[in-house]
């Protein structure tokens, strides 16, 4: 029989309790660095209903990439600023706990003369100014205390983005006619931060979604790219994070995209900058030429594997987010993704395809 313990002596009942007050702390250190907010996993949809938000919410997705695409906003020159459509996304999303995260780009074909190209607004003065009136208009409707959340307050104000994204897919020609252009770029960047700070300077500024290797021979790889924008005077004040699309085939060349262009941002100084994995996607269905299509199998194993790679390397690459491409499949394949159309987590019929079944499974592991 052990004999009994010594009767606890004031210093030693201290020392118990501070013992034990540190091994609290520290786990709760250590689950506070494993725990995964919900905003982690994202989503993109194309043309998204009402059910789609709803879905959306319910298989636990905390964050939804917003369009604000300027044509649709404003037809002419000091025209007025339509909203609707745009009021319509940001209210289903934040009914359903999804967070907003604006994607501002696009111009009007007072911009750029005509309706067949998307250009940079950065030539001449009215281009920039029209431009700096379209994102000071957004964020003063749709950023923190901005009049959408104060005509809607059953809507949690607390969802209001902080984060926006400026452009799409700059490296490459089909969203930067007539080719990508890194000088032009630091100009709208300046310039649109120029816009926000007049009316919430607390707003964080995203460089757009660079895909990894543009086809056109006048795009410009995202690290090539990425890296010609830093050698801009004063440009890494501007930025706050970098959004990456590191489409690939498999795995291994995700991953050498996403080192890229973590390596790019920390040799430029910039370690505290946010990464975003702005797109990532594989199809479970389309042209068997593509090396983005799979089967529904494939495409579930790959969303899994993709995520527990950005998962592990959270901390190390900081990594804020990660939206998958896309929620639902949809009819009509366009000229520049014919993958595209059957990336979705659900077939067109909303049904939830293996690649649903796992995302979900992840968010119910991961989220604290």
């Amino acid at each position: 029989m052990p004999a009994p313990s010594p009767k606890p002596t004031p210093r030693r009942r201290a020392l118990i309790c501070a013992t034990a007050t540190i091994v609290s702390l520290l786990a709760l250190a250590a689950t506070a660095q494993a725990a995964v907010p919900r905003s982690f996993f994202g989503l993109s949809a194309v043309q998204p209903t009402a059910a789609d938000f709803e879905g959306m919410g319910d298989i636990g997705a905390g964050s939804y990439r917003v369009e604000i695409p300027w044509p649709a906003v404003q037809g002419s020159k000091d025209g007025p600023f339509a909203w609707a459509g745009i009021d319509q996304r940001i209210s289903l999303a934040a009914t359903h706990g999804l967070r907003p995260v604006p994607i501002i780009f696009g111009t009007p074909a007072f911009i750029s003369g005509d309706s067949k190209h998307v250009r940079g607004p950065v030539k001449g003065e009215m281009q920039r100014a029209e431009w700096e009136q379209f994102t000071a208009a957004a964020v003063a409707r749709y950023g923190p205390g901005g009049d959408f959340w104060a005509e809607n307050p059953s809507l949690s104000p607390g969802l209001a983005p902080g984060n926006w994204i400026l452009w799409n897919e700059q490296n490459a020609p089909a969203f930067w006619h007539p080719k990508a252009n890194p000088s032009q770029y630091a100009t709208l960047l300046r310039i649109t931060r120029e816009a926000v700070d007049t009316i919430d300077p607390s707003i964080e500024l995203t460089v757009g979604g660079m895909y990894g290797f543009p086809q056109n021979p006048k795009g410009m790889t995202s690290k090539k790219f990425l890296r010609q924008l830093y050698k801009k005077r004063g440009i890494k004040k501007l930025i706050d994070g970098v959004s990456a699309h590191p489409y690939a085939g498999n795995l291994a060349g995700v991953s050498a995209q996403v080192k890229d262009l973590r390596r790019v941002m920390d040799r430029a100084g910039d370690r505290k900058a946010d990464l975003y994995i702005g797109e990532i996607g594989w199809a479970s269905g389309g042209p068997k030429r593509s090396s983005l299509v799979k089967s529904q199998a494939g495409q579930a194993r790959l969303l899994k594997q993709a995520y527990d790679l950005f998962l592990s390397r959270r901390r190390q690459w900081n990594i804020e987010a990660v939206y998958w491409f896309t929620w639902r499949d949809y009819a009509g394949a366009g000229p520049d993704c014919a993958w595209c159309p059957k990336a979705g987590l659900l077939s067109k019929k909303n049904k939830r395809k293996p690649a649903g079944r796992a995302f979900e499974k992840l968010i119910d592991k991961k989220v604290a």
